[in-house]
């Protein structure tokens, strides 16, 4: 009824899911093999948390939010989500717009943790080879000719 898991105790039910299999879960609490993945996850350099990012595998280009980047802080430490598909309503930040039915793009956010405290300018035309940050792309004629809403 409570089996022992590395240093923790969890407290699990059992649910059936189909003939002679079952499955543990857990109440209230993160499983300790999900703990110590994402343990393992917060601590990558820096270019393999974009390559773990789904955003980052993205050929994809985004539809463009702004003409121009977006100047910000980012903490050490601190998660940030990255919108690559341009529909969020908190840009350059995911809203989680792609998840709804009138966006088709299929893009999904880039997801990583900053290094260090530092200001960085952030993409808003969407169309950057160096995501998720600036490149100057914002500024050819291709991006400024795009309408923006």
């Amino acid at each position: 009824m409570f089996p022992l898991v590395g240093a923790c105790v969890f407290r699990a039910t059992r649910q059936s899911i189909g003939p002679n299999l079952q499955r543990a879960h857990v109440r209230g609490m993160v499983r300790y093999d999900e703990f110590l993945e994402f343990e393992k996850w917060q601590h990558l350099p820096r270019k393999l948390q974009f390559e773990k990012s789904e955003g980052a595998l993205q050929d994809g280009k985004g539809k463009a939010a702004a003409k121009y980047p977006f100047k910000y802080t980012i903490e050490k430490g601190k998660k940030y989500s990255w919108c690559s598909c341009g529909f969020s309503h908190t840009q350059p930040f995911c809203d989680g717009s792609h998840k709804q039915k009138y966006v088709i793009s299929g893009l999904k956010p880039l997801k990583f943790i900053a290094e260090e405290t530092k200001e960085v300018w952030f993409c808003n035309c969407k169309q950057t080879g160096n995501k998720p940050y600036c490149d100057d792309t914002c500024k050819t004629p291709e991006v400024q000719e795009v309408r923006v809403n």
